[in-house]
């Protein structure tokens, strides 16, 4: 891996990142600790097929945000459900489970960004009864 320059911009596209499965549907891992000079925050684009759900879990450290860039859905906590669709913004805090919902005809696409930088350990699986 080559050095991380701290002073240059760091610029991904999808076509040149493997996605992989991951909890919330198809991953593409982009800004994190190991591209970038961050240790503050890590950013994904994940994709969610139609009638697709994402395992219900939750983070014990990390908070996230979720820009929708296209699509529509419902992110379910456990309490309550909110409709997103294409330019929402949604703030998830530590400890709050969820999942999303794709309830439209196409893919649902969104940013998310992790402070501090996504870590698998922090992921909380929880029962997927009543989803």
């Amino acid at each position: 891996m080559s050095e991380i320059s701290p002073l240059q911009p760091k610029i991904l596209h999808p076509d040149t990142i493997k996605p992989f499965k991951g909890v919330c549907g198809r991953v593409w891992q982009f800004i994190n600790p190991e591209t970038a000079p961050t240790k503050a925050l890590s950013t994904a684009l994940i994709a969610v097929e139609p009638r697709e759900r994402s395992t219900p879990h939750y983070h014990r450290v990390t908070e996230e945000i979720y820009f929708i860039i296209d699509g529509e859905g419902v992110l379910r906590t456990d309490n309550q459900e909110y409709p997103i669709k294409q330019d929402s913004i949604a703030y998830i805090p530590p400890n709050v489970p969820h999942s999303l919902i794709n309830t439209g005809k196409k893919t649902l696409k969104l940013l998310v960004i992790d402070h501090p930088p996504y870590n698998r350990a922090d992921t909380i699986m929880q029962e997927s009864a009543g989803e």
